[in-house]
C-alpha cells in the first residue's frame, strides 16, 4: 500500500477546497443519479496541477445519503496521476459533528477487514448556535485523507465500499511528550467517547471515476 504524506494530501486538499467552493452551487442545485456512473461522471472536475499532475475530482458523496450529513459534510474521491507518484486515489473526508469533545477519528477499515491509513490534515472548532452551547456541545471538524489502492477501487466497482471510520486507536502513541498523568487523562477521556461511523460509497461512484481514464 502506498502511503500518503501529510504535505501531499494537504496540497490536494487545497485544490479540492478551491474546486468545491467554485462548484458548490452547481452541485447542490443539480440532480445526481448516484446509481448511474455517467450521471456521476458529469459532475466530475478535471484539473492539471503543477505539483500533482492530472487530477480528477469526484462529487461529494454526502449528497447521496442524508444519513451521512449527521457526522460528515464532505466525502470526495480524488484521482491523481503524476510522473513521480504514478496513479493514486485519495478519499478526503471532512467529519463535522456536534459533541462535547473531539472524536479524533484515526482508523478506517473496509468490510473485508482491510485497514486504510488515515492522515489527519486539519482540525477546526466551529461556531455554533446558543442552543447547542447551552447543551454543552460544540461543532467539531476533522479533515482526513485516506489512501486507497487501485485494487480496492476495482473491487468496489462491482459492489460498494463499506467503510468503518472510528477512533479505536485514540491515545495510542499520540502523546509522547509531556506529563504522563495528562496523557493518561486524555486517553481515558477518549476511551469514553469511542465512535464508529459507517460510510457506504456506491460502486457506481468508483466505476464513474474509472471511466475517466478513457479521456486521457
Amino acid at each position: 500500500m502506498k502511503s500518503i504524506s501529510q504535505l501531499t494530501a494537504f496540497i490536494i486538499l487545497c485544490s479540492l477546497q478551491s474546486w468545491a467552493i467554485a462548484t458548490e452551487v452547481k452541485t447542490e442545485n443539480s440532480i445526481i443519479d448516484w446509481a448511474e456512473p455517467n450521471s456521476i461522471k458529469e459532475h466530475m472536475v478535471y484539473k492539471l496541477s503543477p505539483v500533482k499532475g492530472e487530477q480528477t475530482f469526484a462529487p461529494n458523496v454526502v449528497l447521496s445519503d442524508p444519513n451521512l450529513s449527521e457526522n460528515f459534510s464532505e466525502i470526495y474521491l480524488v484521482r491523481s496521476e503524476s510522473f513521480e507518484e504514478g496513479e493514486t486515489f485519495t478519499l478526503f473526508i471532512t467529519a463535522s459533528y456536534m459533541d462535547t469533545k473531539w472524536r479524533n477519528y484515526n482508523k478506517a477499515v473496509t468490510s473485508k477487514d482491510i485497514e486504510l491509513e488515515v492522515t489527519t490534515l486539519n482540525k477546526r472548532l466551529m461556531d455554533c448556535s446558543d442552543k447547542n452551547i447551552s447543551a454543552g456541545k460544540k461543532r467539531y471538524e476533522e479533515q482526513l485523507a485516506l489512501n486507497i489502492d487501485f485494487i480496492e477501487i476495482v473491487d468496489s466497482m462491482a459492489t460498494n465500499l463499506d467503510l468503518t471510520l472510528s477512533n479505536q486507536n485514540s491515545g495510542e502513541g499520540d502523546f509522547i511528550e509531556g506529563d504522563s498523568r495528562e496523557s493518561n487523562s486524555i486517553k481515558n477521556s477518549q476511551a469514553k467517547n469511542k465512535r464508529a461511523e459507517m460510510i457506504k460509497i456506491p460502486g457506481s461512484y468508483f466505476l464513474a471515476i474509472m471511466r475517466t481514464l478513457k479521456l486521457e
